[in-house]
């Protein structure tokens, strides 16, 4: 537990990449008054709605995209592990978002996508590209929203 605490102390303490807007959110307060400064008052929120795995295979079915807007950001907010609740928020500029349906025999399960199209000023040594093999600016990075993450967007209308 001491090193996932360390982790969130250091990835709160890093200062943001070029174009990231971020905060760690220790509070729904402070949570909500940042999507509301970077966002406005007219906000949807989307969560993957279980984290609960079958165990079994499973297939994707449906992928619908929920928000392409690639000039107007999400704001992704990220459950961090502490003794309290601590979200890692930030803005990145062209993130696409998808809702996907999981199939397994007994449930579906809809998660959420971020993609993000501009990798250019990500770190070299940031784990996506550790796994993936390429670098920044190569490859767009598409990524689960894990357990209690959360996504904003602005609603249009």
């Amino acid at each position: 537990m001491d090193a996932y605490i360390q982790e969130t102390l250091e990835t709160c303490g890093k200062s943001p990449i070029s174009g990231e807007q971020c905060t760690c959110a220790t509070s729904a307060e402070d949570l909500i008054d940042f999507v509301v400064e970077k966002l406005g008052n007219h906000v949807s929120v989307w969560s993957t709605e279980s984290i609960e795995g079958s165990y079994e295979n499973a297939t994707i079915g449906a992928m619908k995209l929920i928000h392409g807007n690639l000039s107007e950001p999400p704001a992704l907010c990220h459950s961090m592990p502490f003794p309290f609740q601590i979200y890692y928020c930030h803005i990145l500029q062209k993130v696409k978002l998808y809702v996907v349906h999981i199939h397994g025999s007994k449930k579906v399960n809809h998660a959420i996508m971020a993609c993000h199209y501009d990798t250019s000023t990500w770190s070299p040594n940031h784990l996506a590209f550790k796994i993936l093999g390429y670098g920044p600016g190569l490859i767009e990075v598409c990524h689960w929203i894990n357990e209690n993450g959360v996504v904003w967007t602005k609603t249009q209308g």
